[in-house]
């Protein structure tokens, strides 16, 4: 059987890169990084941090949610309840 999997940020980087019909060298120049880089990221040896993630969507020009990946069904994080509001604090007389 096979079992679906989400795409790595890596894996939609890399196919983002290809659809737009860039080279990883292209992208670096575009992207304002190196071809290293973004070989290690494609090969998710490195996660971005977000200011990467928005100059490779802008080299790509994408939106930044094109590189959303979704977890696999049911492993989403379930939402939190609400926090109760604080109670005002009481100030004590002096």
């Amino acid at each position: 059987m096979l079992v679906a999997t989400n795409p790595t940020f890596g894996q939609r980087l890399r196919t983002l890169r290809e659809e737009a019909g860039l080279t990883q060298q292209q992208l670096a120049d575009r992207a304002g990084m190196t071809k290293g880089a973004i070989s290690r990221i494609e090969a998710d040896k490195r996660s971005p941090i977000w200011e990467t993630v928005i100059s490779l969507a802008r080299a790509l020009g994408v939106p930044v949610g094109a590189f959303d990946v979704e977890p696999p069904e049911g492993e989403a994080d379930e939402p939190e309840p609400p926090e109760e509001p604080l109670a005002p604090r009481r100030r004590g007389k002096k």
